[in-house]
């Protein structure tokens, strides 16, 4: 989490730099090619972010690159709530990748071109960087090549968290399993399900109040 913190505030500091340069756009561009790129000159970058590999990981199952065990065991802990550990990550839907293979023949997405075009653009920005602040590029250049490792290694501990987060929602369902629970085990504490696993039940009074409380959030949210 300290490696998340440490890049975010970098990534800040040098966005904010870049805006003055170049303004948003061009640095938009800079900073959203950093997740393939690991050279300013070409864009070029053989590895890419952990984020992007559940996306190319449904396109290598279309062209049978990949079976499905090894696109579940690498991706199927990441998802759209993969932190919210009340709801099933997609490796716990039997039909979930069948669902995500379907859409992807019905509406085929070439991702490998779209980072291509990502590319293409950064190398675009870039020389408008070298041509309009010559005597910065040496600098900005050892700057920008210092943040697509940082970004992968982000990327990295995050997608590992969310597998370790896997492992506190099994260990939740365990729990609902054991006190008779089930899923109203997520509207405790984690020293709360310890007390009741310990035959200490005071707390369970607290859950309906707690369920109302949710409901009326996502009603307003809703709105």
């Amino acid at each position: 989490m300290g490696s998340t913190t440490q890049f975010s505030d970098y990534m800040i500091k040098l966005r904010r730099e870049l805006i003055e340069l170049l303004g948003p756009e061009d640095a938009d561009t800079l900073i959203s090619g950093l997740s393939s790129s690991s050279n300013v000159r070409d864009g070029s970058g053989s590895e890419l972010l952990a984020s992007l590999g559940p996306v190319l990981g449904i396109a290598k199952v279309a062209r049978r690159e990949i079976d499905r065990t090894e696109y579940i065991d690498q991706y199927g802990h990441r998802g759209p709530n993969e932190f919210e550990l009340s709801v099933p990550g997609p490796a716990e839907d039997p039909g979930w990748l069948d669902q995500q293979s379907a859409q992807f023949e019905k509406s085929p997405i070439d991702v490998e071109a779209l980072l291509i075009k990502q590319r293409d653009e950064f190398v675009i920005a870039w020389n408008r960087f070298e041509t309009s602040h010559p005597r910065k590029v040496r600098s900005m250049k050892r700057r920008i090549n210092k943040v697509a490792p940082k970004a992968r290694v982000r990327e990295a501990v995050r997608s590992e968290y969310v597998r370790d987060r896997w492992v506190d929602r099994n260990f939740a369902l365990r729990a609902g399993q054991l006190t008779g629970l089930g899923d109203d085990v997520f509207f405790l504490t984690i020293e709360e399900v310890l007390n009741v696993l310990s035959g200490d039940e005071a707390v369970v009074k607290f859950i309906p109040a707690r369920k109302d409380i949710r409901q009326r959030n996502h009603a307003f949210a809703d709105r």
